[in-house]
């Protein structure tokens, strides 16, 4: 870690950088309201994106902080599933010291809206 190095905060989102749910996709084909529970239940298994851990490898070599976002609705447990995740794939880095940024009930807007909030962050 580099000690003369200014504290940075770096912000990453979690689908798509760092957690791959590609593969379970399907889920959200098929009717029903419970399709996103099923999709956010197969988080345990998603592979990391390997790019994605990779940078915050270099971002936590740098001795910066991150923090993840995510579009994920505000749903009892999501928050717990991405914890997890974090701590089950990234577990050779320091916990996110940002914290997870996670949709609040009350915000309604495109997941690019979302997001467009956590960078006010």
């Amino acid at each position: 870690m580099l000690t003369n190095a200014p504290l940075c905060v770096v912000m990453v989102d979690f689908d798509g950088l760092l957690c791959d749910m590609q593969p379970f996709t399907g889920e959200l084909q098929t009717g029903g309201r419970d399709r996103w529970s099923r999709f956010f239940a197969h988080t345990p298994h998603a592979e990391p994106v390997v790019a994605g851990v990779e940078l915050l490898a270099r971002v936590d070599a740098l001795g910066w902080r991150y923090a993840v976002s995510t579009t994920r609705p505000a749903m009892p447990g999501v928050g717990e599933l991405i914890t997890n995740w974090l701590a089950a794939h990234l577990s050779s880095l320091q916990p996110p010291g940002g914290g997870v940024v996670a949709q609040e009930s009350r915000v309604v807007g495109s997941g690019s809206q979302v997001q467009a909030l956590h960078d006010l962050w």
